[in-house]
């Protein structure tokens, strides 16, 4: 029976590419659909048809990014429940770390929050590999 997800598509914009660019993002392409880990947005697949570049597909995290999140929510949340997240984080980046990969340029942009509240890493590897910009 199939089931149905919501998705989050990523494109990828750049103004030139060569072959060795194309080689490197699909070996990080690659890595990224083997990591298995809760606090690290898995990557369900690529589309193509938005340009020269695919769009990467991972599931919806329905409260978004940690800076909108603490945007509106930071007032309601126990300290409790921020000192989670940030645990989430950490264990995200030490999952990482462990898989010899370093985000290089972590921000609350590349937190994505679950509806129960899990913080998840996303963007890991593609920060020292694109030059544009992630949408």
């Amino acid at each position: 029976m199939l089931k149905t997800i919501n998705v989050s598509s990523r494109v990828l914009y750049l103004r030139s590419t060569n072959c060795w660019f194309h080689q490197r993002l699909f070996r990080e392409i690659h890595l990224w659909l083997k990591l298995q880990d809760e606090n690290v947005v898995p990557l369900l697949g690529v589309a193509d048809g938005f340009g020269s570049l695919p769009a990467l597909v991972s599931p919806w995290l329905e409260n978004g990014a940690l800076t909108a999140y603490l945007q509106h929510e930071y007032e309601m949340l126990s300290y409790g429940r921020k000192f989670a997240l940030l645990v989430d984080v950490a264990h995200g980046l030490q999952y990482l770390h462990s898989q010899d990969i370093i985000h290089g340029d972590l921000s609350g942009d590349d937190v994505l929050i679950d509806r129960s509240g899990k913080a998840s890493l996303i963007n890991f590897g593609l920060s020292a590999l694109l030059p544009g910009r992630i949408s």
